[in-house]
C-alpha cells in the first residue's frame, strides 16, 4: 500500500511537464485548426501573393511566368486604378459620414425608455441585415429608376425630375451610398445599443446634479464612454466599404460597358474589387489582379492599423490616444 502511495506521489500529474508526449498534447489538440488554416488561409495567401509576381491568363497548360514587379508598377500608373481608388475612398468616407451619425441615433432613441414598440423597431431595422444583397440591390434598382422608380415619382410631386440615378456620373456614388444606408446601418445601430445599455445610469444621475442638459450629458459621458464601439463601428464600415462589390456589380449591372464590370457611367462606380474582378476575369489578366488583390488587402490592413493607433488601441498603459 505505502509503494503505491509513493509512486502515486512522485507521478507528473500535468499535462505540460513530464515526458514528450505529454509536451506534445497542446500541439495535437491545435494541430487540426493549424492544418485546415495552413490549408485554407496561408497556402492561398501565400499563392495569390506569388501570382501577384507573375504573368498569366490561368489557360490551361500554360505556366505563370514569373515578372517580379511589374503588375504593380502598371497598376500605378492605370488611370483605372487611381479611379477606382479614389471611388473606393469616397464610398467609405460617406459611407462613415452617414452611417455612422444614423446608426448611433437610431440607437439613443431605441434605447429610451418612453418609445413604444422597441422590440419591434429592433428587429425591423436589423432585418436588412438578413436580406440577400442580390434582393437589395434589385429593389434599389426599380427604387432609383428613372421611369418608374419611387424616388422619382416621390420628386415628382414636388415638380422635379426626373433623374437616372444609376446613369448619370454625378448621381452613381450618391445613389451607392444610399444603398449602403439601408442596408449597413443596423449592425453599428446594434453595436451602439450594445454600448449604450452598458453605461449606467448612475453617470447621467450625477451629470444631472452637475446641472448637465441633455446635449451636455451626451457629449461628456455617452460619446466618451462609446469611444471603444466607435472604433470597432469604423474598422468594421471602411473594411466593408474597401471590399464592397457585389451591391455594385449588380446596381450599375444595366448601365455599365461591355460584360457590365465598367463601374457604371464614366467609371463613377468602379471599385477596387470591382477593378479586381474586372482585370482578372473580363480581361484574363490573373497575376495583375492578383496583385490588385494583394494591394487591397495591404490597404486594408493599413487602414486598419491607422485607425486602432489613432484611438489608441495598439499603445501602452497610461497613453492617451492624443499623446
Amino acid at each position: 500500500m505505502t509503494s503505491r502511495l509513493e509512486r502515486s506521489r512522485t507521478r507528473p500529474r500535468s499535462l505540460f511537464s513530464g515526458s514528450r508526449e505529454s509536451r506534445l498534447a497542446p500541439y495535437l489538440f491545435l494541430a487540426p485548426f493549424l492544418i485546415l488554416f495552413t490549408i485554407f488561409t496561408i497556402y492561398p495567401a501565400a499563392l495569390g501573393v506569388y501570382l501577384s509576381l507573375t504573368k498569366w491568363t490561368g489557360a490551361v497548360g500554360q505556366e505563370p511566368e514569373l515578372i517580379g514587379l511589374a503588375n504593380y508598377r502598371r497598376m500605378l500608373k492605370d488611370p483605372s486604378f487611381l479611379t477606382s481608388l479614389t471611388n473606393t475612398a469616397w464610398l467609405a468616407v460617406g459611407a462613415v459620414i452617414v452611417i455612422v451619425p444614423t446608426a448611433l441615433f437610431l440607437a439613443v432613441v431605441l434605447n429610451t425608455h418612453w418609445i413604444r414598440l422597441r422590440t419591434f423597431l429592433r428587429t425591423a431595422f436589423f432585418l436588412p441585415i438578413g436580406t440577400p444583397t442580390v434582393v437589395i440591390a434589385m429593389v434599389f434598382i426599380v427604387l432609383y429608376s428613372e421611369h418608374y422608380g419611387a424616388l422619382n415619382w416621390m420628386l415628382g410631386l414636388f415638380g422635379v425630375g426626373p433623374f437616372d440615378f444609376t446613369g448619370t456620373p454625378a448621381f452613381v456614388k450618391p445613389a451607392i451610398v444610399g444603398l449602403l444606408l439601408w442596408q449597413w446601418t443596423s449592425v453599428p445601430m446594434i453595436y451602439f445599443l450594445a454600448g449604450l445599455q452598458g453605461i449606467p445610469p448612475s453617470l447621467y444621475d450625477a451629470a444631472l446634479v452637475d446641472g448637465a442638459g441633455p446635449w451636455a450629458s451626451f457629449r461628456r459621458v455617452t460619446l466618451p464612454l462609446l469611444r471603444p464601439v466607435s472604433l470597432l463601428v469604423l474598422v468594421l464600415l471602411v473594411n466593408d466599404a474597401i471590399r464592397i462589390f457585389d451591391q455594385i456589380f449588380i446596381l450599375l449591372f444595366f448601365t455599365g460597358a461591355p460584360y457590365q464590370t465598367s463601374g457604371g457611367p464614366g467609371e463613377q462606380g468602379l471599385t477596387l474589387v470591382l477593378y479586381m474582378y474586372r482585370s482578372a476575369f473580363r480581361f484574363r489578366e490573373l497575376g495583375f489582379g492578383a496583385a490588385v488583390g494583394v494591394s487591397i488587402f495591404v490597404l486594408g490592413l493599413g487602414i486598419a492599423l491607422v485607425q486602432l493607433w489613432r484611438f489608441g488601441a495598439l499603445r501602452k498603459e497610461g497613453g492617451g490616444a492624443g499623446n
